[in-house]
């Protein structure tokens, strides 16, 4: 040794950061740092991103030499854990000492949350091993997590453009949202609107009680004679005080969705014009923005809080939304 940190010394902390599953930059930055000075049975902070479905964990563990991870949870939630490295087994307990029950789920576990307080994932193995975890923390009534390549944006959801075929539009959707909740089927001259009309709903995140969901996308569709087409679409939420951050995965390409605030759509767009100042309708392009008004845009009393609803396009019925 001499002293100096070199090419030689760079490879072995990026060695040592693959191993915890870090980037491998070879900088030994406050974060390497922390982990080297860490005690093996100390445990390790974990936190959930806000929106994000997919976290991960991961390290090294060895029989008589666990890996502990320790974080908060609300109460009422579910914690997801599926290994997809390392052969491992999970135990979840509460800072309580209680055991929390473990379900399958595929290839990983559910665990469900029930008290606000703080709780450890403990990694043990059989043998010397690598692991990584994936991680989700979500409400119960939360039925879609991951959204994939989906989309909200003016000319379609990503995974299908308005235009489309209904019957492909409606199955490449429900091959990420799984089966509609509800499908209305082609009705005519319902509610003044023009032609035939076929209204697809997912609820993304159900209600605790009742229908008024905390996220929900509905699909239309339009024939008014010719060829029937993908014809709008929305994102809505009926609850907000209530919506789960993994229900604000699904996103136009700026990041807004339900539960967006004010300020959020300030940073993208700069100050609203609204165009409906009793229900907080902004439009920017060919999208539609819905805010939670309290009193009205019109009124120095008037204040818009989150997004409330996104769509686009035209289903040829005179309702909004």
């Amino acid at each position: 040794m001499d002293g100096n940190f070199g090419p030689i010394t760079a490879d072995a902390v990026a060695w040592y950061q693959a191993e915890l599953r870090r980037v491998p930059s070879g900088d030994p930055d406050e974060e390497t740092f922390a982990s080297l000075a860490r005690d093996c049975a100390q445990p390790r902070p974990l936190v959930f991103p806000q929106g994000v479905f997919a976290g991960e964990i991961g390290g090294n563990v060895a029989p008589g030499d666990d890996e502990i991870f320790e974080f908060a949870a609300a109460g009422s939630q579910i914690l997801s854990l599926v290994p997809v490295e390392g052969l491992v087994t999970i135990a979840v307990t509460g800072a309580d000492g209680s055991e929390i029950e473990t379900t399958a789920n595929g290839t990983g576990v559910d665990a469900e949350l029930e008290v606000a307080q703080a709780y450890s994932i403990r990694v043990q193995a059989t043998a010397a091993t690598s692991f990584r975890i994936t991680t989700a923390l979500r409400s119960p009534n939360v039925l879609v997590s991951d959204f994939g390549p989906m989309t909200l944006e003016s000319e379609g959801i990503g995974i299908a453009a308005l235009g489309d075929d209904p019957v492909n539009t409606v199955a490449v959707i429900a091959l990420l949202l799984g089966a509609p909740h509800d499908d209305s089927g082609w009705e005519t001259g319902v509610d003044e609107c023009t032609g035939s009309n076929r209204h697809v709903t997912w609820v993304i995140q159900g209600g605790s009680s009742g229908s008024n969901h905390p996220a929900f996308f509905v699909a239309d569709f339009t024939d008014t004679g010719g060829t029937p087409y993908f014809s709008q679409f929305a994102y809505r939420s009926e609850d907000l005080a209530t919506l789960d951050p993994i229900a604000r995965g699904l996103t136009t390409e700026d990041g807004l969705t339900i539960g967006s605030t004010y300020d959020d759509f300030v940073a993208v767009f700069d100050i609203p014009d609204f165009v409906d100042a009793e229900l907080g309708l902004v439009r920017e392009g060919e999208v539609t923005f819905g805010f939670d008004v309290i009193g009205s845009t019109d009124s120095p009393d008037g204040a818009a809080t989150r997004i409330w609803y996104v769509g686009a396009g035209e289903d040829g019925c005179p309702d909004f939304p």
